[in-house]
């Protein structure tokens, strides 16, 4: 221990010294760091914390799967099933999730919610604030409606009336007791703000019809994930035998349950972007082991004075590590700081995004995992950067070192030098091409056409209650209501009516043509659309062939749709589509028929990454459509108007609240924001990277310069060209750079592999960014060889001669 503080006293010393190098160690590692345990936070935030429920491990989630790996919701049917039959679970307990509305004293508000079977709350075993949880029977049919809050709910909406318990509010139109208040943070499954007991009413249903649930359930004691997945292959196989019509081809699916909201493609997002600040991290420590290095040579006199002494080899090393120690630690402690703070604006970004939203379980918070982390990196960070060379420099013979004046280890110290620069070079092309595809898939984003006016929309969306308007008429009557009142709004162009927008997630259906034989095992899917009569009107589309919806189109009418181009061409081909026709639905008999009465362009009717696809378009009197998008067209900027829009659905019906209200172009760059988020990031890594790679060139290039400067007097004095000198040290920057490329390209390869799912129309091999890479970082290193080269080109004959 006495050793040790007399080494930390000198340390100390020393680094105070040389304080301009330290800083710029720090500087270095601090970076390097700070990205690593950015990202690690990722990894502790999404996969290393578990649930916060007691014994989250042993909470499963089930779901269905078909023969081409889809994962599918299970129906309530299959549900009652499982639950009366399965032994491996305490019980199983199903929700889904929707929006419900509150109204009454205040403004009608939607909030992001769900529906839970009674035993949701008690399986988590979770304690309401106030109140009590749903009790059996309540999601039975005729039960009294209850309501939970939540805490945030609660506090802002009823002011945090402790009194709230046992009073009625309006919830979707109708009365309900509040029977219970969550604690602060629980936003269970996802981020919701209100739960009612989801009623399992099969009385009208045929077997696979109703709303689809997610199940979960506590695995009982004793019992392992492994033999509940056999008991429900057994299930499974015993319901395709007994209703092969609905269960035939659906085998059960058994998973931890935070695999359900964090699956593996989010997982290996995250591990290789984790790999990917690893090279970032290397990088750093290269450059602070090339300082290392720089300022070993300088003392090298002085290490072999100690030796001479009787120190040995261990207490050298020893001391250039506590150096680097002292370093690290240091720029570890500061990086923790940055990474939390690129953490916190990373989630807040994340959390503006209702997409992109991480699970309530999700959060920035420092834990003892990220500082154990941070401690154990910045250790590997010293040894790295400090320990190695050090036994490097330490094998260099004494006599050398005191004959040449402490030069004696320049050589091998200059080949270790050029190695770690060769590398982070590699590192950096591997950072790059992972930026430059991000980006380029960014770019193609911005150049897909949606094929609307998207410019000028204002949407919003509502949904009316089944209480309020049970049937298709009575949800027309409203809807044409709405559409004039909006079309009157001042500085309103026009204003329609769709299920879906352009450009954002858009559901879609199977269909069959006249064409296509009934016995085709599986039938095309084509983007399904309920809109207005003048939808195409407001969004600018034009109608080329045949007519758009008008008053003809009413429930007594022809039943009528219209196609896009795309379905045109790929069933009809060369044949005129007006007149032919097309039903919707999986099943032969299912669905009527509809005949063609207009073709569009097509438009991009789902988000941007995806593929066009048919799409077919119904009218929205004679289809049945309870949530349903407004779209108006505005003159000037589009949320000037949006609280007209919102008091013009209030003088209509006072308990229907507008939300997601937004400009479509607002809704298109939502869209986007994965990838563009994805491309800083790489981007921010490579920048990083590239800065770091050129600082070390230039440090072991402006070393090899001081080296050589006998050399190079020798050279001029004999007659060498400007040229010829230039020449020599260039050479040096190119060899390390052709090395470096045959290593990076392979590596960066592998990694644009694994992330090929996040780029939207761009190869993982894609040609220009091999190609723009590779020449950004040939012009970084050809600049950071002509600084110390040109100083080269300086040095006097007379002068560096005399001086040796």
């Amino acid at each position: 221990m006495k050793a040790l503080f007399r080494e930390l006293v000198v340390t100390f010393r020393f680094l105070f010294r040389s304080g301009g190098s330290t800083l710029v160690a720090i500087l270095i590692l601090t970076l390097g760091l700070a990205v690593t345990i950015f990202m690690f936070s990722a990894i502790n935030a999404y996969i290393l914390k578990p649930l916060p429920f007691p014994e989250s491990e042993r909470l499963v989630h089930l779901e269905h799967s078909t023969p081409e790996d889809d994962s599918v919701e299970v129906n309530m049917h299959d549900f009652l099933d499982w639950r009366a039959t399965q032994k491996s679970f305490d019980s199983l307990a199903g929700f889904y999730q929707g929006t419900i509305n509150l109204s009454g004293q205040t403004r009608a508000e939607r909030f992001d919610g769900a529906f839970f079977t009674h035993n949701v709350l008690s399986e988590l075993r979770v304690k309401p604030y106030l109140g009590r949880l749903f009790l059996p029977g309540e999601d039975q049919p005729g039960a009294p409606a209850v309501v939970i809050l939540g805490f945030d709910l609660w506090r802002n909406r009823y002011q945090g009336d402790q009194k709230i318990i046992g009073k009625t509010i309006r919830v979707n139109a109708k009365e309900a007791v509040v029977v219970g208040i969550m604690p602060p943070g629980f936003q269970f499954p996802v981020r919701e703000d209100v739960w009612v007991p989801l009623t399992l009413d099969l009385k009208d249903l045929k077997r696979g019809q109703g709303p689809s649930m997610e199940i979960f359930g506590r695995l009982r004691t004793g019992v392992t994930l492994s033999e509940a997945r056999a008991e429900f292959r057994t299930i499974s196989s015993r319901l395709a035998k007994e209703y092969p019509a609905t269960n035939k081809e659906l085998m059960a699916v058994l998973k931890p349950y935070a695999h359900e909201y964090v699956g593996d493609e989010t997982r290996t997002v995250i591990y290789t972007m984790f790999a990917a600040v690893l090279l970032v991290l290397l990088i750093a420590c290269a450059n602070v082991a090339n300082l290392t290095v720089v300022r070993m040579i300088g003392r090298s006199r002085e290490f072999a004075i100690r030796t001479a002494l009787g120190a040995g080899r261990w207490r050298l090393v020893l001391q250039v590590f506590t150096e680097c120690l002292v370093i690290s630690m240091v720029a570890g402690v500061i990086a923790v700081f940055l990474a939390d703070y690129g953490t916190r604006i990373t989630f807040e970004t994340l959390r503006a995004n209702p997409d992109m939203a991480p699970p309530f379980w999700i959060n920035e918070e420092i834990d003892w995992r990220i500082i154990s982390f941070s401690v154990l990196i910045a250790f590997v960070s010293a040894i790295l950067a400090g320990l190695l060379p050090a036994l490097r420099a330490s094998r260099t013979d004494l006599n050398t070192q005191l004959h040449q004046g402490g030069w004696g280890m320049a050589q091998p110290l200059g080949r270790t030098s050029r190695s770690l620069v060769i590398a982070q070079i590699a590192f950096s092309c591997v950072l790059l091409i992972l930026a430059g595809l991000m980006t380029r898939s960014v770019l193609h984003l911005d150049h897909v056409k949606v094929g609307a006016n998207v410019s000028n929309l204002l949407t919003g969306r509502i949904g009316l209650f089944e209480s309020k308007y049970p049937d298709a008429d009575s949800q027309v009557r409203f809807y044409d209501a709405l559409v004039v009142k909006l079309s009157a709004l001042p500085n309103t162009k026009g204003a329609t009516l769709s299920t879906s927008l352009p450009g954002t997630f858009t559901g879609f259906d199977f269909f069959s043509t006249d064409k296509m034989k009934g016995d085709e095992s599986r039938k095309p899917i084509a983007w399904q659309i309920v809109i207005a009569p003048n939808y195409f009107q407001v969004l600018e589309i034009p109608v080329f062939k045949g007519r758009s919806f008008d008053s003809r189109d009413h429930k007594d009418g022809q039943k009528v749709a219209i196609v896009n181009q795309m379905l045109v061409d790929k069933f009809w081909q060369g044949e005129n589509p007006i007149g032919r026709r097309l039903r919707l639905g999986q099943n032969q008999d299912q669905g009527e028929w509809l005949t063609v009465v207009g073709v569009t362009p097509n438009v991009l009717q789902n988000e941007l990454e995806e593929e066009l696809m048919p799409a077919v378009y119904l009218p929205i009197a004679q289809t049945e459509a309870r949530f349903i998008s407004l779209i108006v067209r505005t003159q000037g900027d589009p949320m000037h108007l949006s609280d007209s829009l919102r008091k013009t659905v209030e003088e209509l019906d006072p308990d229907l609240p507008v939300y997601w209200l937004r400009p479509l172009e607002e809704w298109i760059r939502l869209n986007r924001f994965d990838s563009t988020f994805m491309a800083t990031l790489f981007g921010i890594f490579a920048i990083v990277a590239i800065a770091l790679a050129a600082a070390g060139q230039y440090s072991v290039l402006a070393y090899t310069v001081g080296q050589r400067t006998k050399e190079i007097g020798v050279r001029r004095a004999l007659g060498a060209l400007d040229q010829t000198i230039l020449k020599l040290f260039l050479n040096q920057g190119l060899r390390q750079f052709l090395i470096a490329l045959l290593i990076g390209l392979p590596i960066a390869m592998g990694f644009a592999r694994l992330l090929a799912n996040q780029f939207v129309g761009v190869s993982s091999f894609d040609p220009t960014t091999l190609v723009v890479v590779p020449m950004a970082l040939l012009l970084v290193t050809v600049v950071a060889a002509i600084f110390p080269a040109r100083r080269a080109l300086r040095v006097d004959p007379a002068v560096a001669l005399r001086a040796e």
